[in-house]
């Protein structure tokens, strides 16, 4: 009868101890990858809680600052996202993804010269990685510094020729300098190469309607609300295409689809048309 109290014993608390996960203790590495898994899922702040437990077992983990940064990154905390980052570094000097990683916190920032600072130091340490050259770029461009941006984004370009996002960066620097028949070369270029990049169908629009353009622009513009029907600007820009080739009713139409979507210039537009 012992024997067989002890046995049930046994059982009851074996059960509680898989139940409860005693004795299943996690290593700092499983812990990083179960918040990496929640980051995947976009449940940040749970990612953040596993990550702070990898910190806690392993002080010095790299990989659960790095993504703890990444974290913070995504929920705008950039402060916090450049204190990960910079224990990242410290832990290790030579990963370019960490400087990379705290360069885009610091041009979120509107710290333009510490972010080049760390896109030059990851890009020494990777020359390879074309994105490092479109965050340096459009650093540069944010700074007015346009033939270092073109340069940068024509240098992603000769990594990787099928990178759209280089064509588009290159393109709206083209646009701020006026040469217009570059810009649309380049922004058709990223099309070619992502048919549903809506950035680019909206720059290139933009581009028709400074060339006095209005059909071209207008096609561009619908081709961007296809892709993001609850895109404002969108209707908007349409709207005034539409309105400069005498289209009223159509552009009063985008005028308000914008605005009962939310933006406020194509309210005050609506507003000038019924006046």
């Amino acid at each position: 009868m012992k024997s067989l109290r002890l046995t049930v014993v046994l059982f009851i608390a074996g059960v509680f101890i898989l139940s409860t996960g005693v004795g299943c203790t996690k290593s700092a590495e499983e812990w990083v990858d179960v918040g990496a898994e929640y980051a995947r899922k976009c449940e940040y702040g749970k990612a953040i809680e596993a990550f702070n437990r990898a910190i806690k077992i392993d002080p010095n983990n790299k990989r659960a600052y790095y993504s703890r940064g990444n974290a913070y990154y995504y929920l705008k905390k950039y402060e916090e996202a450049i204190a990960d980052y910079t224990k990242a570094i410290n832990n290790d000097p030579d990963c370019a993804s960490f400087y990379r990683g705290r360069g885009d916190a610091y041009s979120c920032l509107g710290k333009y010269d510490e972010a080049i600072e760390d896109f030059t130091v990851a890009i020494s340490i990777d020359p390879s990685h074309p994105m490092t050259y479109i965050d340096r770029g459009n650093t540069y461009g944010m700074l007015e510094r346009y033939n270092e941006a073109i340069a940068d984004f024509t240098k992603s370009i000769s990594i990787d020729t099928y990178y759209a996002s280089s064509y588009n960066s290159r393109g709206m620097i083209y646009c701020k300098l006026e040469k217009y028949s570059e810009a649309i070369e380049d922004y058709t270029k990223a099309i070619d190469i992502d048919t549903d990049f809506a950035y680019a169908y909206y720059n290139r629009g933009d581009t028709y309607r400074l060339l006095k353009k209005y059909n071209e622009a207008i096609a561009d513009f619908t081709k961007v609300i296809s892709i993001v029907p609850s895109y404002t600007m969108g209707y908007y820009n349409r709207g005034l295409n539409y309105k400069a080739i005498g289209k009223k009713e159509n552009a009063l139409a985008d005028f308000k689809k914008a605005c009962d979507l939310g933006l406020d210039e194509a309210c005050d537009m609506l507003n000038k048309f019924v006046e």
